[in-house]
């Protein structure tokens, strides 16, 4: 399963591309003026990137050298969803959507990214491009990562709960999706005295529908230990 979910990586039989300083310089930044820059000059035919001409090839699908990664396979979006730049996010998923789907070495999607730092208005900008895009963007919202984490768990373990509030609303069935060690994201909420997130993990969908939520924890354990496990250390502290 690793390979196949490594392939995603790959552009081309033989050929993995490379991120152009510039480029790389760009999406950092967020510098959606420039990016809009390079984007002119390359659909014109040739463009100055890194030194170098960079010379569009007549049928060469548009967009295409935005499709390069960095050393730790993270590309484009990865960046830019990491750092929080919606309006580039926006853009790559316009002129590049595959890039929506694509796993780093770490088999993070760049929702991943978004949800462990938090970026809850680019997580909104993806949930949006990988529904629009195929099946291979749509089955990437429930990915699992290198650890077993989906974007979902990743934004509870690190306690972002404006992520956690979106997905819920969004792709709810991510709360029935558990970690390694059978961790749901329901008992990793309760074990770390995250009311708020506890909250939006549990809240029925618009329509009434229960929430799916798991509780399983490890040896056994549900959230309700968790909770009762955490509740217990805030008496003795208080005590």
């Amino acid at each position: 399963i690793a390979d196949h979910n490594m392939a995603a990586v790959e552009f081309g039989p033989r050929e993995k591309m490379t991120l152009d300083v510039e480029l790389l310089q760009v999406l950092t930044a967020g510098d959606k003026v420039r990016m809009e820059e390079i984007l002119s000059r390359q659909e014109h035919g040739a463009g100055q990137i890194d030194g170098q001409v960079a010379v569009n090839v007549h049928g060469a699908a548009p967009g295409r050298f935005l499709l390069g990664v960095a050393s730790n396979g993270n590309t484009a979006l990865h960046l830019v969803a990491s750092r929080g730049h919606a309006e580039l996010a926006t853009l790559l998923c316009e002129r590049a959507p595959s890039l929506a789907a694509t796993r780093n070495k770490c088999l993070d999607t760049p929702l991943h990214c978004a949800a462990r730092f938090g970026h809850a208005d680019v997580a909104a900008v993806l949930l949006r491009g990988m529904r629009a895009g195929g099946a291979e963007e749509e089955s990437a919202l429930r990915a699992r990562n290198q650890s077993g984490a989906t974007a979902l768990y990743e934004a509870v373990r690190h306690g972002r709960a404006g992520v956690v509030d979106l997905l819920m609303t969004e792709v709810p069935d991510l709360a029935s999706v558990d970690g390694d060690e059978g961790v749901s994201p329901l008992y990793l909420a309760a074990s770390t005295d995250s009311v708020q997130m506890v909250r939006a993990l549990l809240r029925p969908s618009q329509s009434g529908t229960p929430s799916p939520a798991s509780f399983s924890g490890p040896e056994g354990r549900t959230a309700l230990h968790a909770a009762a496990a955490s509740s217990k250390g805030r008496t003795e502290k208080v005590y």
